[in-house]
Protein backbone atom coordinates (compact mmCIF):
# COMPACT_ATOMS: atom_id res chain seq x y z
CA UNK A 1 0.00 0.00 0.00
CA UNK A 2 1.56 3.46 -1.23
CA UNK A 3 -0.63 6.56 -1.09
CA UNK A 4 0.35 9.70 -2.11
CA UNK A 5 -0.94 13.00 -1.11
CA UNK A 6 -0.23 15.32 -4.62
CA UNK A 7 -3.33 17.66 -4.55
CA UNK A 8 -1.92 21.69 -5.00
CA UNK A 9 -1.80 23.03 -1.69
CA UNK A 10 -0.77 26.71 -0.27
CA UNK A 11 2.53 27.32 0.87
CA UNK A 12 3.97 25.47 3.65
CA UNK A 13 3.94 26.87 7.41
CA UNK A 14 6.29 26.17 9.80
CA UNK A 15 5.91 26.54 13.18
CA UNK A 16 8.43 26.93 15.94
CA UNK A 17 9.79 23.96 16.76
CA UNK A 18 9.39 22.26 20.23
CA UNK A 19 12.58 20.85 21.81
CA UNK A 20 12.48 18.93 24.52
CA UNK A 21 13.55 14.92 25.06
CA UNK A 22 14.69 12.43 26.98
CA UNK A 23 17.98 10.59 26.43
CA UNK A 24 18.98 7.32 27.66
CA UNK A 25 22.70 7.96 27.29
CA UNK A 26 22.29 11.41 28.76
CA UNK A 27 24.76 12.94 26.25
CA UNK A 28 23.95 16.05 25.62
CA UNK A 29 23.62 16.97 21.77
CA UNK A 30 22.28 18.99 19.26
CA UNK A 31 19.80 18.67 17.02
CA UNK A 32 19.59 17.61 13.37
CA UNK A 33 18.43 19.91 10.38
CA UNK A 34 16.99 18.33 6.92
CA UNK A 35 17.18 20.39 3.87
CA UNK A 36 14.32 18.97 1.79
CA UNK A 37 15.70 20.49 -0.82
CA UNK A 38 18.41 17.85 -0.90
CA UNK A 39 16.61 14.76 0.85
CA UNK A 40 13.70 13.35 2.13
CA UNK A 41 12.38 13.02 5.63
CA UNK A 42 11.88 9.67 6.76
CA UNK A 43 9.69 8.29 9.59
CA UNK A 44 9.44 4.64 10.15
CA UNK A 45 6.14 3.84 12.51
CA UNK A 46 6.34 0.11 13.95
CA UNK A 47 3.74 -1.67 16.15
CA UNK A 48 1.39 -4.62 15.98
CA UNK A 49 -2.53 -4.94 14.55
CA UNK A 50 -4.69 -3.10 16.29
CA UNK A 51 -2.56 -0.32 17.78
CA UNK A 52 -3.55 2.14 14.94
CA UNK A 53 -0.19 1.95 13.20
CA UNK A 54 -1.53 2.37 10.13
CA UNK A 55 -3.97 5.38 11.10
CA UNK A 56 -0.84 7.14 12.80
CA UNK A 57 1.01 6.63 9.61
CA UNK A 58 -1.86 7.98 7.55
CA UNK A 59 -2.56 11.01 9.64
CA UNK A 60 1.28 12.28 9.49
CA UNK A 61 0.69 11.82 6.02
CA UNK A 62 -2.11 14.25 6.06
CA UNK A 63 -0.43 16.40 7.86
CA UNK A 64 2.77 17.10 6.08
CA UNK A 65 0.08 17.71 3.03
CA UNK A 66 -1.67 19.82 4.98
CA UNK A 67 1.64 21.70 5.57
CA UNK A 68 2.39 21.75 1.80
CA UNK A 69 5.29 18.91 1.69
CA UNK A 70 5.10 16.33 -1.01
CA UNK A 71 5.00 13.51 1.58
CA UNK A 72 4.74 9.37 0.33
CA UNK A 73 3.22 7.45 2.73
CA UNK A 74 3.35 2.95 2.96
CA UNK A 75 2.66 -0.03 4.73
CA UNK A 76 6.26 -1.93 4.84
CA UNK A 77 5.55 -5.13 6.23
CA UNK A 78 3.38 -7.07 8.34
CA UNK A 79 -0.62 -7.86 8.30
CA UNK A 80 -3.01 -5.51 10.13
CA UNK A 81 -5.41 -8.46 11.73
CA UNK A 82 -4.79 -7.85 16.06
CA UNK A 83 -1.51 -9.36 17.11
CA UNK A 84 0.63 -9.31 13.39
CA UNK A 85 3.62 -6.92 13.23
CA UNK A 86 3.28 -3.94 11.06
CA UNK A 87 5.74 -1.53 9.46
CA UNK A 88 4.67 1.57 7.50
CA UNK A 89 6.86 4.56 5.99
CA UNK A 90 6.10 8.18 5.85
CA UNK A 91 8.47 10.38 3.39
CA UNK A 92 8.56 14.04 3.46
CA UNK A 93 9.86 16.22 0.59
CA UNK A 94 10.61 15.13 -3.60
CA UNK A 95 11.01 11.56 -4.73
CA UNK A 96 9.31 8.78 -6.51
CA UNK A 97 10.47 5.88 -4.73
CA UNK A 98 9.37 4.40 -1.23
CA UNK A 99 12.40 2.13 -1.03
CA UNK A 100 14.15 2.84 2.52
CA UNK A 101 17.42 2.38 2.84
CA UNK A 102 18.98 0.34 5.89
CA UNK A 103 20.19 2.80 9.02
CA UNK A 104 18.36 5.74 6.78
CA UNK A 105 15.28 6.73 9.26
CA UNK A 106 15.51 9.62 10.61
CA UNK A 107 12.92 8.82 13.27
CA UNK A 108 11.43 5.37 14.41
CA UNK A 109 8.48 5.56 16.51
CA UNK A 110 7.32 1.95 17.94
CA UNK A 111 4.11 1.57 19.30
CA UNK A 112 5.77 -1.96 21.31
CA UNK A 113 9.29 -2.85 22.44
CA UNK A 114 10.18 -5.71 20.70
CA UNK A 115 8.78 -4.35 17.25
CA UNK A 116 11.56 -1.49 17.45
CA UNK A 117 14.32 -4.13 18.01
CA UNK A 118 12.73 -5.34 14.89
CA UNK A 119 13.40 -2.02 13.36
CA UNK A 120 17.35 -1.72 14.43
CA UNK A 121 17.89 -2.40 10.02
CA UNK A 122 16.44 0.92 9.43
CA UNK A 123 18.12 2.60 12.12
CA UNK A 124 21.74 4.07 12.01
CA UNK A 125 23.70 6.89 14.20
CA UNK A 126 21.13 9.87 13.59
CA UNK A 127 17.99 7.93 14.22
CA UNK A 128 15.58 9.52 16.87
CA UNK A 129 13.54 7.13 18.11
CA UNK A 130 10.22 6.51 20.47
CA UNK A 131 9.32 3.77 22.36
CA UNK A 132 6.63 2.94 23.53
CA UNK A 133 6.98 0.86 27.16
CA UNK A 134 3.76 -0.73 26.99
CA UNK A 135 4.41 -4.59 26.10
CA UNK A 136 2.81 -7.26 23.86
CA UNK A 137 3.79 -10.51 23.94
CA UNK A 138 4.35 -11.74 20.52
CA UNK A 139 1.77 -15.54 19.72
CA UNK A 140 4.92 -17.38 18.68
CA UNK A 141 6.46 -16.91 22.37
CA UNK A 142 2.99 -17.24 24.61
CA UNK A 143 2.94 -21.15 21.83
CA UNK A 144 6.55 -21.75 22.53
CA UNK A 145 6.27 -20.89 26.40
CA UNK A 146 8.95 -18.66 25.59
CA UNK A 147 9.77 -15.49 27.91
CA UNK A 148 9.33 -11.74 26.66
CA UNK A 149 12.75 -9.63 27.05
CA UNK A 150 13.57 -7.49 29.81
CA UNK A 151 12.58 -4.06 28.66
CA UNK A 152 16.21 -2.78 29.17
CA UNK A 153 17.99 -5.40 27.43
CA UNK A 154 15.75 -4.14 24.87
CA UNK A 155 16.14 -0.84 25.35
CA UNK A 156 20.39 -1.22 25.29
CA UNK A 157 20.04 -3.10 21.99
CA UNK A 158 18.33 0.01 20.36
CA UNK A 159 20.93 2.76 21.91
CA UNK A 160 23.83 0.52 20.74
CA UNK A 161 22.82 1.35 17.26
CA UNK A 162 21.32 4.86 17.51
CA UNK A 163 21.79 6.76 21.07
CA UNK A 164 19.04 8.78 20.49
CA UNK A 165 15.94 7.39 22.45
CA UNK A 166 13.49 8.01 24.43
CA UNK A 167 10.46 5.93 26.15
CA UNK A 168 6.85 6.82 27.26
CA UNK A 169 4.51 4.52 29.30
CA UNK A 170 1.73 4.76 26.38
CA UNK A 171 -0.66 2.58 28.74
CA UNK A 172 -0.60 5.10 31.58
CA UNK A 173 -0.97 7.46 29.23
CA UNK A 174 -4.45 6.18 27.81
CA UNK A 175 -5.61 5.01 31.24
CA UNK A 176 -5.60 8.87 31.80
CA UNK A 177 -7.40 9.42 28.42
CA UNK A 178 -10.03 6.25 29.84
CA UNK A 179 -10.18 5.23 25.86
CA UNK A 180 -7.50 2.35 25.20
CA UNK A 181 -7.61 3.16 21.57
CA UNK A 182 -6.03 6.35 21.55
CA UNK A 183 -2.28 5.39 21.56
CA UNK A 184 -1.39 6.14 18.58
CA UNK A 185 -2.51 9.38 18.75
CA UNK A 186 -0.76 9.67 22.83
CA UNK A 187 2.36 8.51 20.46
CA UNK A 188 2.18 11.03 18.18
CA UNK A 189 1.68 13.94 20.76
CA UNK A 190 4.61 12.56 22.31
CA UNK A 191 6.71 12.68 19.24
CA UNK A 192 5.76 16.24 18.61
CA UNK A 193 6.28 17.47 22.10
CA UNK A 194 10.18 15.79 21.84
CA UNK A 195 10.53 17.58 18.62
CA UNK A 196 10.84 14.64 16.05
CA UNK A 197 7.65 15.76 13.71
CA UNK A 198 8.52 19.73 12.50
CA UNK A 199 5.21 19.82 11.25
CA UNK A 200 2.53 22.68 12.54
CA UNK A 201 0.66 21.59 15.36
CA UNK A 202 -2.47 22.51 13.45
CA UNK A 203 -1.74 20.78 10.57
CA UNK A 204 -1.43 17.15 12.99
CA UNK A 205 -5.03 18.52 14.76
CA UNK A 206 -6.50 18.95 11.32
CA UNK A 207 -5.34 15.72 9.93
CA UNK A 208 -6.32 13.60 13.66
CA UNK A 209 -9.90 15.59 13.49
CA UNK A 210 -10.47 14.47 9.51
CA UNK A 211 -9.17 10.91 9.96
CA UNK A 212 -11.34 9.59 13.24
CA UNK A 213 -14.37 9.75 14.21
CA UNK A 214 -15.92 12.90 15.71
CA UNK A 215 -17.28 11.11 18.34
CA UNK A 216 -13.78 10.52 19.48
CA UNK A 217 -12.49 13.79 19.12
CA UNK A 218 -12.63 14.65 22.62
CA UNK A 219 -10.61 11.82 23.81
CA UNK A 220 -7.86 12.50 21.09
CA UNK A 221 -7.40 16.28 21.87
CA UNK A 222 -6.78 14.71 25.46
CA UNK A 223 -4.59 11.70 24.00
CA UNK A 224 -2.52 14.13 21.87
CA UNK A 225 -2.28 17.10 24.71
CA UNK A 226 -1.46 14.35 27.12
CA UNK A 227 1.28 12.91 24.92
CA UNK A 228 2.77 16.14 23.97
CA UNK A 229 3.13 16.71 27.27
CA UNK A 230 4.97 13.80 28.03
CA UNK A 231 7.51 14.68 25.41
CA UNK A 232 7.60 18.28 26.47
CA UNK A 233 8.58 17.97 29.60
CA UNK A 234 10.92 15.61 28.99
CA UNK A 235 14.53 16.04 30.61
CA UNK A 236 17.76 16.70 28.72
CA UNK A 237 16.27 19.25 25.95
CA UNK A 238 17.57 19.25 22.39
CA UNK A 239 19.10 16.23 22.07
CA UNK A 240 16.21 14.17 19.47
CA UNK A 241 14.55 17.82 17.97
CA UNK A 242 14.06 17.75 14.03
CA UNK A 243 13.80 20.75 11.88
CA UNK A 244 13.66 21.45 8.58
CA UNK A 245 15.48 24.15 7.12
CA UNK A 246 14.54 27.50 5.50
CA UNK A 247 15.59 26.19 1.97
CA UNK A 248 12.90 22.94 1.54
CA UNK A 249 11.65 23.31 -1.45
CA UNK A 250 7.61 23.11 -1.28
CA UNK A 251 5.41 21.51 -3.82
CA UNK A 252 5.22 23.57 -6.75
CA UNK A 253 8.50 24.96 -6.63
CA UNK A 254 11.36 24.07 -9.39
Amino acid sequence: MTAFFNADCGPAQFGKPVIATKSISGDKRDGVVIDLARRRFTVILVGVGGQGVLTAADILGRAAHAAGLPVMVGQLHGMTQRGGAVECSVLVGRGSSSHIGLGSADVLVAFEPIEAERAIPYLGPHTRTLINRGQIVPFETTRAKGSYPQLDDILQTVQAVSPFVSTIDGPAVTREVGVPRTLNVVMLGAAFGLGLLPLPEESLWHAISFRLPPRFLTANRKAFDLGRQSGFSAPNQSDMAVTFSHGAQRRGDQ
